[in-house]
């Protein structure tokens, strides 16, 4: 996700409003609710749907995070 992250930060760069990075405030409330939804599914015992809510919440935030990354080749 750290590359899809950066990549989307080159696109918008390139064509701005392509791919425009969360602001703050939204990206606050999707982390909230995904939380919110692994714990709500970890206390009914649905173990499979908590780790997917879990899953989402690490992808959001690495995808953002890529988007603070160069994306230039290595080497």
């Amino acid at each position: 996700m750290l590359k899809h992250g950066s990549g989307a930060a080159w696109l918008d760069r390139g064509h701005p409003g392509t791919h425009p990075a969360w602001r703050p405030l939204p990206l606050a409330v999707r982390t909230a609710r995904f939380a919110a939804r692994a714990a709500f599914e970890a206390a009914r015992g649905n173990r499979e749907d908590a780790a997917f809510a879990l899953l989402d919440l690490i992808s959001l935030h690495a995808f953002e995070r890529g988007r603070r990354r160069s994306n230039r080749a290595v080497g």
